[in-house]
């Protein structure tokens, strides 16, 4: 009897341990990069300007002085032009009269403003599966089956 119970107590002290664990990871990384771009464009315009500037002469009452006086201004004739832009002086003897024209071409101003805008997103996104572990501990069918067959033996010995 007493063998049968050291064998019994060799034979559950010495179990078969198995041990099961199971995980499964995931991770994920995502970047967005978004890129705009505006722009305003304002413009305006001015019309063309065509002026005139008339001066009278008026009569000193002597015709020497009044004769000398259209000579002089009767010099005066000019004229400039830029492109659409330009300018014209004349004395007129007939009417005694200075007169400036003057030509400005329509202007345009444009202002373009530009804006620039950048958005960077990054996300991380880590996934675990259930993680596990299990300590199966199960002692084979056939040890008990020969414990009953010493036990046994050793009784009806």
């Amino acid at each position: 009897m007493k063998n049968l119970i050291i064998i019994l107590i060799l034979f559950t002290s010495c179990r078969s341990v198995k041990t099961v664990s199971t995980s499964k990871k995931e991770t994920t990384k995502t970047e967005k990069t978004e890129k705009k771009q505006d722009s305003i464009n304002i413009i305006k315009k001015n019309g063309a300007i065509n002026d005139q500037l008339v001066t009278s002469v008026s009569s000193t009452g002597n015709k020497e002085i009044d004769r000398k006086i259209d000579e002089i201004l009767s010099k005066l004739n000019t004229q400039k032009k830029s492109g659409s832009n330009g300018y014209r002086q004349y004395y007129d003897r007939q009417t005694r009269r200075l007169v400036t024209d003057f030509i400005v071409a329509s202007t345009k101003n444009q202002t373009i403003t530009k804006s620039k805008e950048e958005t960077n997103e990054k996300s991380f996104e880590e996934k675990t599966d259930e993680y596990f572990m299990k300590k199966i501990k199960q002692i084979p069918w056939w040890v008990y089956l020969g414990v009953l067959f010493v036990g046994y033996i050793k009784l009806t010995g």
